[in-house]
């Protein structure tokens, strides 16, 4: 036992040289760069004191632009270093007591009677980042309580239990206000399971219901101090913790993003998903406000990560719009999805955000899927219902806790209107959306909503539920989603009470006719829902922005059956 601890020991060190002395070469690559950088800034014409008034050239602007480039990468590498000591912090820290010396070890004599000494040797304090003081440090760390650290965890561990819900994540997250930050350090260091599993989330309405506010614990039960400590001690728990501020998750998130990108507890094909997340980023005004790795209420052992990504900052925002993508939609496709959030907000603007929201396992389409019956199945809409209904609470008790009534709008393709539909449901009585847009709908379960006010959003002028529908006469996949018994209404149907809007090319709004069912098509002569110069794109810019009332809804939409190609 001794051997092999020392072997892990060594190993660890090992791999902590190997891979420091990269990040030795970067640090001194990027002093260099910043002496220069500091150079090139005093001979600048940039104004950032207000004492220099000419125009910018050309080269001051590209030093700009060199600049923000280079914070980046020292913003990166100060995570990489930081995820390098925290994976080498929980090896060592598993070694603690694997070594079989508490044993007694008998001294033999030479009338062959054992003398059995009292062997102890003292496993030290907790490791915390300094590889050269680590060994010497014994007893416990000043400036913090092990047995708040030890209660900690043993209120973590509660709530990865399955049975437990949301009494044991109120328990532990009232146990980490009373947390020195030195505590929540230590508690960050002891496990790795924190680092790599985020925070579960609701499944039932009772849960959703007693939930704790994250808003409401984030202000007003952690001190700025613990704040900071959250943040950069337990990145993936304090970034998925609806109710903290999104420009903290968002912080958070990255940091723990790039944790995960080296974390030996992530599949490769979790890897690439992830990489795709990272990737999607790449861009102005981009925020990771929701990473989920895995949790035991997952379907899977070994599932995509669910994220979104905001192309604004909902903190900042008038309105924030939230769009919920249907069949074979996921962070596998981080990328494309946050490309027409982005082409969305551009038309919009400064004062409103748009979330690309993967937060849930959208069935996927292919023969083996089919014969599973997850697309026509509402399985995979019963549970992401609960996570976006976690989430819009999570979004107003953010607002709340800011002091802020912004808006907030939910725009759902194919599969994504039944979760949508599933989640406004849920939430509570009061607690409305500003509206919803439903586009190329594989239909509304029955049993889940009958007409628009059922569903929990807010009225228009004319007293209605501000419940907008559309489908293109060419869009036989959303069709097909309604056929074969699923018990799905069509909400561009007169009796279910929407707002129906054309894609066709009718009524007053300018735009080509979508061609298919996907939401981009991106195709000479080809349009999907939100692919620009589409009249559905267009309609839907409207209701965003609060302009509804310029649509038509009065023109005949009635189609008589599905319209199949063949």
């Amino acid at each position: 036992d001794w051997a092999d601890t020392m072997d892990s020991a060594g190993s660890a060190l090992q791999d902590f040289v190997t891979e420091g002395r990269p990040l030795q070469t970067t640090s001194q690559e990027l002093m260099t760069q910043a002496t220069m950088l500091q150079g090139r800034l005093l001979l600048s014409r940039i104004d950032f004191l207000g004492i220099i008034s000419e125009d910018e050239t050309d080269e001051d602007s590209q030093l700009r632009q060199d600049i923000a480039q280079h914070n980046q990468a020292v913003w990166q590498f100060n995570q990489d270093w930081r995820n390098l000591t925290t994976r080498i912090t929980g090896r060592l820290e598993s070694l603690h007591g694997s070594a079989g010396v508490d044993d007694d070890i008998p001294d033999v004599s030479t009338e062959g009677s054992g003398t059995p000494p009292f062997v102890q040797a003292s496993t030290g304090s907790s490791f915390d980042g300094d590889l050269f003081t680590f060994m010497a440090n014994q007893g416990d760390g000043d400036g913090y309580d092990q047995d708040a650290v030890d209660e900690a965890m043993d209120l973590y561990n509660e709530t990865l239990d399955e049975e437990t819900g949301a009494a044991a994540q109120e328990a532990f997250y009232d146990h980490l206000a009373t947390m020195t930050p030195e505590e929540i350090e230590e508690f960050a260091s002891e496990g790795i399971r924190i680092h790599v599993e985020s925070p579960q989330m609701p499944r039932s309405q009772e849960e959703l219901d007693n939930w704790p506010d994250g808003a409401d614990w984030w202000h007003n039960a952690l001190d700025e101090d613990q704040q900071d400590a959250m943040v950069e001690h337990l990145p993936l728990l304090t970034g998925n913790t609806e109710g903290v501020p999104y420009t903290e998750r968002d912080i958070a998130n990255t940091a723990a993003l790039s944790y995960l990108l080296t974390s030996h507890t992530m599949t490769d094909k979790q890897k690439e998903a992830l990489r795709d997340i990272r990737d999607s980023k790449q861009g102005d005004g981009r925020m990771l406000l929701s990473l989920n790795t895995y949790d035991s209420r997952r379907s899977e052992d070994n599932p995509d990560p669910l994220a979104a990504v905001s192309v604004g900052n909902p903190d900042e925002a008038d309105t924030t719009s939230v769009n919920v993508p249907g069949m074979d939609s996921g962070t596998h496709n981080t990328n494309a999805e946050v490309d027409r959030a982005d082409d969305m907000q551009g038309e919009l603007g400064d004062d409103h955000a748009v979330v690309s929201w993967l937060g849930y396992e959208a069935p996927q389409w292919s023969d083996e899927t089919i014969g599973k019956g997850d697309v026509l199945s509402d399985q995979h809409a019963d549970v992401g219902g609960w996570h976006l209904a976690h989430t819009i609470n999570g979004f107003n008790n953010t607002a709340e806790g800011q002091g802020r009534d912004p808006e907030l709008r939910i725009n759902a393709h194919s599969y994504g209107t039944n979760t949508a539909a599933h989640a406004l449901t849920r939430i509570p009585e009061g607690n409305a959306v500003d509206s919803l847009t439903m586009f190329g709908s594989a239909g509304i379960p029955e049993d889940v909503a009958e007409t628009a006010d059922d569903l929990e959003v807010a009225q228009t002028a004319e007293g209605r539920p501000a419940v907008y529908a559309t489908e293109a006469s060419q869009d036989w996949y959303a069709q097909g989603g309604r056929l074969w018994g699923t018990g799905r209404n069509d909400p561009t149907k007169e009796d279910f009470g929407a707002y129906v809007f054309s894609s066709d090319g009718e009524g007053n709004v300018m735009g080509y006719p979508t061609t298919g069912h996907e939401q981009t098509l991106n195709g000479s002569g080809e349009f999907g829902y939100l692919d620009e110069d589409s009249q559905s794109f267009n309609s839907i810019l409207r209701i965003s922005q609060g302009e509804a009332d310029t649509i038509d809804f009065s023109y005949e939409y009635s189609p008589d059956g599905p319209n199949w190609p063949w």
